[in-house]
């Protein structure tokens, strides 16, 4: 089992080989970043300080983000420009997600540099509660409980 790492911006980059970075646009969970192999965020989405570090951060949230339809070209631009900030944080998994036309080629371009792709592999749970006035309200929870590798 892997030691758990709290501390993000401290990590060795011997703990980070042994890490997932998290190449989403969604925050990590305490489920996953309290799992068996420890996920590492790239940015600090609400201000706790652990994230890696604040430009990469918006780098990745921007080229994950389409506004039009993409080209093939773009695609793969965009591909290679994520896995190069991957192989800059040290780390041998990165945890993909989002886009499903941008998956296949953030695949490729991470495997080209030895990182292995991973996808969260979560179980909805559901929830509902009555409420006073007679409705109710459903809400979903999802349940982390490993990776698929791609």
């Amino acid at each position: 089992m892997l030691k758990k790492c709290i501390d993000f911006k401290g990590l060795s980059i011997a703990t980070r080989q042994n890490a997932v970075l998290n190449l989403t646009q969604h925050q990590v969970t305490d489920d996953q970043r309290n799992g068996e192999i420890p996920v590492i965020e790239i940015y600090d989405p609400v201000g706790s300080g652990s994230g890696l570090g604040t430009g990469l951060g918006k780098q990745v949230v921007n080229l994950l983000t389409f506004t039009a339809i993409p080209s093939k070209r773009e695609l793969k631009d965009r591909a290679r420009e994520l896995a190069d900030i991957a192989a800059g944080q040290g780390c041998a998994y990165a945890m993909i997600g989002g886009a499903p036309y941008l998956m296949p080629h953030l695949e490729k371009a991470l495997k080209l540099r030895g990182i292995k792709p991973l996808y969260a592999f979560s179980r909805r749970e559901s929830v509902e509660v009555k409420n006073p006035d007679g409705t109710v309200t459903k809400t979903n929870r999802f349940k982390h409980l490993g990776f698929v590798q791609a």
